[in-house]
């Protein structure tokens, strides 16, 4: 197997800086006292009438909506946390996403007065976060450069 060329250093910076973006979203997703739904009725209602009109009423489902949008946020944890680690530090991305959830989820139950913390979350966001992860390698091995070996 040939060895890949060292990933650039504006993917690195830029995934940094996005990371740093996706920081704040989180932060003010998971710490707010107000659940989504109760911030942003109106997106809510739109994602539900969407999803039961097209894949079917029981994907629209409150518990099933917050699983699949839990992962879904993550997925864009572990595709920066891929971005970020080098390859070989990949493993310290897998346990990222869950360690970010159930501090999130902690604090939560411990500091927001009718937040509850749930293990489902946990589940979702480390799901995501490999799905992240895994795009991720998957696009490595497509698409990365690798070295030109020398001709004799």
């Amino acid at each position: 197997m040939t060895e890949l060329a060292p990933r650039s250093r504006a993917t690195t910076i830029t995934a940094s800086a996005l990371a740093l973006v996706l920081a704040g979203f989180l932060a003010w997703l998971l710490f707010s006292p107000l659940r989504i739904e109760q911030r942003l009725p109106d997106v809510v209602r739109a994602a539900h009438k969407a999803i039961a009109n097209t894949i079917g009423p029981q994907f629209a489902a409150v518990p099933v909506m917050d699983a699949v949008a839990n992962a879904l946020v993550f997925v864009a944890v572990g595709i920066l946390a891929a971005l970020i680690f080098p390859r070989r530090l990949w493993f310290l991305a897998l346990l990222l996403s869950p360690a970010i959830s159930i501090a999130a989820e902690l604090a939560q139950t411990a500091f927001l007065p009718g937040r509850v913390g749930d293990v489902r979350d946990v589940i979702a966001a480390t799901v995501g976060g490999a799905i992240g992860i895994a795009l991720v390698g998957l696009c490595t091995f497509l698409f990365a450069r690798r070295p030109r070996e020398a001709t004799s």
